[in-house]
């Protein structure tokens, strides 16, 4: 774990566009998140005294928003933890005689979950959002 946030400070080293992207976008994610949450909480204040329909659907529309905004951040830095598992931190504990030759595959597996980590938020995204719109049902 600790090569792979070696690649992350890499990739900040050389200036690596997709990093920046990432940064630039989960940034507006949690932008994002906070008007949102702060829109749910007044909407539900909101909405019980006026339990309109427009209420109502801006809710929905704000969760849609929230949660589609966080998955596209989710697949964003999937290239950015692919590369700081694979074309950086894996050549260095190939070449560099960090750990033994047995231990690599071990050392692919380990990377291969930390780059992966956001593929699992992406889908947990993306289920939660699929229960919210088969609850509108």
């Amino acid at each position: 774990m600790a090569a792979h946030e070696v690649g992350h400070a890499l990739q900040d080293r050389d200036g690596y566009k997709p990093l920046k992207a990432r940064q630039r976008t989960v940034k507006a994610a949690a932008i994002t998140d906070s008007v949102g949450s702060l829109a749910l909480f007044a909407l539900s204040f909101i909405g019980t005294a006026a339990a309109g329909p427009r209420t109502i659907l801006l809710g929905v529309v704000a969760v849609i928003l929230m949660g589609l905004i966080r998955v596209i951040a989710n697949l964003v830095t999937l290239p950015v933890e692919l590369d700081a598992s694979f074309k950086r931190a894996l050549p260095i504990l190939e070449h560099g005689g960090y750990i033994p030759s047995e231990d690599l595959p071990a050392a692919r597996q380990i990377l291969k979950a930390a780059a992966y980590t956001y593929v699992a938020a992406s889908a947990m995204q993306l289920l939660n959002f699929l229960r919210l719109l088969r609850g509108l049902r």
